[in-house]
């Protein structure tokens, strides 16, 4: 297919009513969906941390931003208005592309740069399936943000390609975890080749986009995952938006940016559609996804702060998903439960593949949703749609084993520092192996518990004094300090990061590695949700010196949407509502024993 020349920097006139009126002929139904229909191309569109509550679609608050690209995909599409992923990034994104669940791929919470667990060799992704199946006949590619590993584990700077994509261009993880860097300069990885960009971020992923579909062979599956409108809160370029910022401030006042970042996102989308070849994006089916709920910094009335990303309740777990292209219905709402578990077996049955039949014998938990594009009245299959959170990430090796914490890149990485040792339980004791490869050096050991960076000696070190304590020592014959850690630093119930710097007073002068950072949280911690067509049902696990601790809460979600009155802490239930606890409260263990 030839290079067309198309419209990228700021002279790109705004998606125009005739512009969108084409574009709705071409993503116009054709038929109903049916496992016989030839293959279309799937592009597998992620927002990062939009939530139901921003979009005007949905039932948004009082400052919905502008989308008129997601609408036209509504008006051209099925909304799937009961649709649930999990709390946080890296679970969302392990399930679209393994179909199961965290509790299986061990993914339960967001990854960050220093641990040593990534999303395991074991799960088969998406695009290995389709690789599997077509004989590597159908292309794949994934652009923009990862968050499936670091640049230490799960692959390096190659752990798209080693998860089984054909092509990788984006940023590894979060743009703001690279140390100071943001939307305007990030880590740029191209299929193992990390440069900085200083691109606007959404507008690189939808050029590397263009760029990829430009030349690939049909049936292809691009998987976008945007880093917008995920933090740090920053204005996009101003061609790409029209929402009065005024009084937007990243810290006290983040919403006007959010909405900005969420309308040029919705313009960069635009961008990306209209300038496909138009046979192609008649061929293409689109999924739009949130990968979960908007952050509680951008969460305004009527919404809560406090039911957002990073917790189980609606405002954390319930995102917009929405398909539009060939087969499809057009201006239709399915209200069956779903999660981001089914895209893996939908995506691969819109290229012709049957998930199931490849992977006979792994447990998928997704269902295809394919029946819904002709008939979106078609009533639920899932009787509970269930989300979870839990910390830490772990392969399931017991939490007591032996386990390694590599740096967080903090200071300048002269020296290398990895820290092994026992897991630290909820006192806060562990007995620590510094691991400096610097033989018989003296050396400075600053630890400290703290959260914001503070240069030191010619690099950065973590402290927030008092906590800050230095240890003069010397390493052994094979650059090792030995060292206990006790005195109950983490109280309970309390999280703190305890963070480490390894100094060497050696020539030609002192050398900084990076920081090491050991999280003090009560592990493991586990919330857990099911709901069905009215009620929903919360299971949160702590344990808490070596007891675990349930709590239970169940919620009328018709008569409280907003989650504001736990039905288990008012009195006796009514019938209905204790049926619905019994059944939902069963669905849990029934779930996690299979």
């Amino acid at each position: 297919m030839p290079l067309r020349p198309r419209c990228r920097r700021p002279r790109c006139p705004r998606l125009l009513p005739l512009l969108a009126a084409a574009w709705a002929l071409l993503l116009a139904p054709l038929s109903a969906h049916g496992r016989g229909d030839p293959p279309t191309n799937v592009l597998l569109v992620i927002a990062d941390d939009l939530g139901t509550d921003v979009l005007g679609i949905y039932t948004p608050g009082p400052d919905a931003p502008p989308t008129p690209v997601i609408d036209v995909l509504a008006a051209n599409g099925v909304v799937f208005r009961q649709a649930y992923a999990s709390p946080n990034c890296s679970p969302s994104r392990a399930s679209m592309l393994t179909g199961r669940y965290p509790f299986r791929h061990h993914l339960g919470s967001g990854l960050q740069p220093w641990e040593t667990f990534a999303l395991p060799d074991a799960e088969t992704t998406l695009p290995e399936v389709l690789a599997q199946a077509s004989e590597g006949q159908i292309e794949t590619a994934a652009i923009g943000k990862w968050h499936l590993s670091t640049e230490n584990v799960g692959g390096g700077l190659l752990a798209p390609n080693v998860n089984g994509f054909d092509h990788y261009d984006g940023t590894l993880y979060n743009l703001y975890q690279n140390g100071s860097l943001d939307y305007y300069q990030w880590h740029h990885v191209v299929n193992g080749v990390k440069t900085t960009s200083n691109e606007y971020a959404t507008t690189a992923q939808v050029d590397a986009a263009l760029d990829w579909i430009d030349t690939a062979r049909e049936p292809w599956f691009c998987y976008l995952a945007f880093s917008a409108p995920h933090i740090p809160f920053q204005l996009p370029p101003e061609h790409l938006y029209t929402v009065d910022t005024t009084g937007g401030d990243p810290d006290t006042n983040p919403r006007p940016i959010y909405n900005a970042m969420v309308e040029a996102l919705d313009t960069e989308l635009g961008r990306l559609l209209t300038s496909m070849d138009p046979a192609v994006l008649a061929n293409t089916t689109i999924v739009f996804v949130g990968d979960n709920g908007t952050p509680n910094q951008a969460a305004v009335p009527p919404f809560s702060p406090d039911h957002a990303k990073g917790t189980v309740y609606e405002g954390g777990v319930h995102v917009p998903l929405i398909v539009a292209g060939p087969n499809v219905a057009a201006g239709e709402n399915a209200d069956a439960f779903v999660h981001v578990v089914d895209l893996f077996p939908t995506i691969t049955e819109l290229l012709g593949v049957d998930a199931q039949t490849e992977l006979a014998h792994t447990t998928l938990d997704g269902d295809t949703l394919t029946p819904w594009f002709s008939t979106p009245s078609l009533p639920t299959r899932r009787t509970e749609a269930f989300s979870e959170w839990y910390y830490p990430n772990t392969d399931g090796t017991p939490l007591g084993q032996p386990f390694c914490q590599l740096d967080v890149g903090f200071g300048n990485g002269a020296t290398n520092l990895r820290v092994c040792g026992d897991r630290l339980n909820e006192n806060g004791q562990s007995t620590l192996t510094f691991e400096s490869g610097m033989p018989n050096v003296p050396t400075f050991l600053a630890i400290a518990l703290s959260a914001d960076p503070l240069p030191f000696a010619g690099g950065a070190l973590v402290p927030e004094l008092p906590f800050l304590v230095f240890l003069t020592l010397v390493t052994d014959a094979q650059g090792r300090i030995v060292l206990p850690i006790e005195g109950g630093l983490a109280p309970f119930g309390v999280p703190y990061s305890l963070y480490m710097q390894f100094i060497a007073a050696g020539n030609p002068g002192w050398e900084l590695s990076n920081g090491v950072a050991l999280a003090f949280e009560d592990p493991p911690k586990n919330k857990r949700m099911l709901r069905d067509e009215r009620f929903k049902y919360i299971r949160r696990t702590n344990v808490i010196g070596g007891v675990k601790l349930n709590t239970e809460e169940l919620y009328d979600l018709l008569a409280d949407p907003f989650e504001l009155t736990d039905l288990l802490l008012g009195g006796a239930l009514d019938v209905d509502a204790l049926a619905a606890y019994q059944a939902l409260k069963s669905g849990i263990s029934e779930i996690l024993g299979s």
